[in-house]
């Protein structure tokens, strides 16, 4: 089985969130945020695919925000990552969103709709 568990430098200063199930519209792109690891799902079969995009990276920066949210930002296959939760309490996909970019080509935002899981 192919998955991508990527492991997070410690930026949260203790503030431990659990674990974050994101997806864009249409789930063409589903990921699972934990506090120290970031899984990024098939992009056809969602959150219940055992089947996860394999990569490598070389480092993710984490930032708390001062809104009670983090962002995070990672280069995998000649891209960028940014993720942006805004707020924890109040998970919202008009203030959350990832965005991908490749060098400077091009930039995709993306709305992201997350919730607490279990």
């Amino acid at each position: 089985m192919k998955h991508l568990t990527i492991a997070l430098m410690m930026g949260f200063a203790g503030t431990a969130f659990g674990k974050l199930k994101c997806h864009t519209p249409n789930h063409e792109k589903s990921i699972t945020i934990t506090d120290n690891k970031i899984v990024f799902h098939s992009d056809s079969t969602g959150f219940n695919s055992k089947r996860k995009i394999s990569s490598t990276t070389k480092g993710i920066i984490t930032r708390k925000l001062v809104s009670g949210g983090f962002r995070k930002t990672l280069e995998m296959d000649k891209k960028t990552y940014k993720i942006h939760v805004n707020d924890l309490s109040n998970l919202s996909s008009l203030n959350d969103y990832m965005t991908v970019s490749i060098r400077d080509s091009y930039k995709i935002s993306y709305p992201l709709h997350c919730e607490q899981a279990k």
